[in-house]
């Protein structure tokens, strides 16, 4: 008796599509500490915590140390990867590094428009903080979702099939004479790419490293403290930097951020000791200055005519608001028009941010990047089997033609030049009898106005 059995698709096996997702997951994370550890870490350590000098010394003993640490961190990397990776898992990281990139530029994109709405007082900056870091968060964990969809980690395999990420030579020993040419000319045409824009000088006037500034993290350098100054050291003395521009005779160093009550006491110290004082500029959150620039323009003004005043209000003299209203209401009516002020002048100057480096010494490091972006690209496009198989087919072909000799060739470039001048001379002479024909006086077919034709050659004898 036939007995209906019920069959069921083959089940993957548990966790297969995830492992190649956590994979990538853990490769971009690795990837992106090994760059905050060359980048950032061990740069930071060997200039702010030794504390040694700038010189070309210590600049070269870090260099090789940073590459040394990069030499460490690839190797640990491919050692991490194993003899043989899962198939798409170098693909994935790739694209993975590509996809937190963009999500941070959206992220950057979108809390400029928060940090607008916190300056105009929508919300605190605290609250301006949560929603950036909730929009960073949600961005990255859709960049993340898209490398679970089984279609994407297809696709990843697919491009990884096609040698993208591998140094393995598809048919090697075909092809070859093309191949170096092809190669040769796309290095050639970068590198005069790259040529253009050293010798245009187009890295030098950008800043000396890519970097992507963080969001509410902006300082103001106070370069004009407006009509606020006493008033800014008195009522924000405990939020006030200063950022050392020389020294002096100071324990203080050039380019060091300090406390305004620290840097105030190296300067109130060395005028004691009759010895050159520190200079610096002041430095506040901008937030902060938001806050005591809306709160002074509210609460002070500016006299600037005091009119029948007391004597102890003078011109350009800054007072609380309700104070100059009290003492103009003193007045007479018909004199108080005479007492005016206006809104006080604030403290403002250029906004910086802390930022995070994308890609260090842009002017040096772009151009390497960029020359050897190129030497994979081409050597990878002469392997890719579509265009590799066409390369082959090519020299074939190239192979199959019979060059001449060098005799042969010399002889045929004086037989073609020869037939050319013969040829030339004969459509000269047939030209000249047939226009003197055809314009002689008895058939008058063509027209020829003589003088006018004269004079035309001795305006242009060409």
């Amino acid at each position: 008796m036939a007995v209906a059995v019920k069959t069921s698709p083959p089940v993957t096996p548990f966790g297969r599509i995830d492992q190649l997702a956590i994979g990538i997951l853990a490769g971009v994370s690795y990837v992106l500490g090994s760059f905050a550890i060359v980048g950032k870490l061990l740069p930071s350590l060997w200039w702010d915590r030794l504390g040694l000098p700038f010189t070309f010394l210590s600049a070269t003993l870090l260099g090789v140390l940073l590459l040394l640490a990069a030499s460490a961190l690839v190797y640990g990397g491919l050692r991490l990867l194993g003899p043989h990776p899962e198939k798409g898992l170098k693909a994935g990281i790739f694209f993975g590094l590509f996809g937190v990139l963009l999500a941070v530029l959206l992220a950057k994109w979108a809390s400029l428009w928060i940090e607008h709405w916190t300056l105009q007082d929508f919300f605190s900056p605290s609250v301006g903080i949560g929603l950036t870091a909730a929009v960073t968060l949600l961005l990255l964990v859709g960049t993340a979702s898209i490398f679970l969809r089984p279609a994407v980690q297809r696709w990843l395999k697919v491009v990884e099939d096609q040698g993208w990420f591998s140094w393995t030579l598809y048919k090697r020993s075909q092809g070859q004479m093309v191949r170096r040419g092809t190669v040769f000319g796309l290095f050639v045409l970068t590198g005069c790419g790259v040529y253009t824009m050293i010798d245009h000088k187009t890295l030098e006037g950008a800043s000396s490293d890519w970097q992507i500034p963080i969001p509410f993290t902006g300082k103001v350098r106070l370069k004009s403290e407006g009509d606020a100054g006493p008033f800014l050291r008195e009522e924000l003395a405990d939020k006030l930097f200063v950022t050392v521009t020389q020294p002096g005779d100071s324990p203080l160093v050039s380019g060091q951020e300090v406390s305004w009550k620290a840097f105030h006491e190296a300067e109130t110290n060395s005028r004691s000791a009759n010895k050159t004082p520190p200079s610096g500029e002041l430095v506040i959150d901008q937030y902060e200055l938001h806050r005591f620039g809306e709160s002074f323009r509210n609460n002070k003004v500016k006299i600037t005519e005091p009119g029948d005043l007391p004597l102890k209000y003078v011109r350009g003299q800054v007072i609380d608001k309700s104070e100059f209203e009290k003492e103009k209401d003193k007045l007479k009516p018909e004199v108080r028009s005479a007492s005016t002020a206006v809104a006080p002048d604030l403290p403002g100057g250029p906004v910086s941010y802390a930022g995070l480096t994308i890609l260090p010494g842009v002017k040096f490091t772009l151009p390497l990047l960029l020359a050897a972006l190129s030497l994979w690209l081409a050597f990878r496009l002469v392997n890719l089997p579509v265009f590799a198989d066409f390369l082959i087919a090519t020299e074939a072909e190239v192979n199959k033609v019979s060059w001449t000799s060098r005799r042969q060739l010399i002889q045929d470039t004086i037989v073609v030049l020869v037939t050319v001048v013969l040829t030339t001379l004969l459509l000269l002479a047939v030209d000249s009898v047939w226009f003197y024909l055809l314009s002689w006086d008895r058939i008058s077919v063509l027209q020829v106005n003589k003088s006018q034709t004269t004079q035309e050659q001795k305006e242009k004898p060409w």
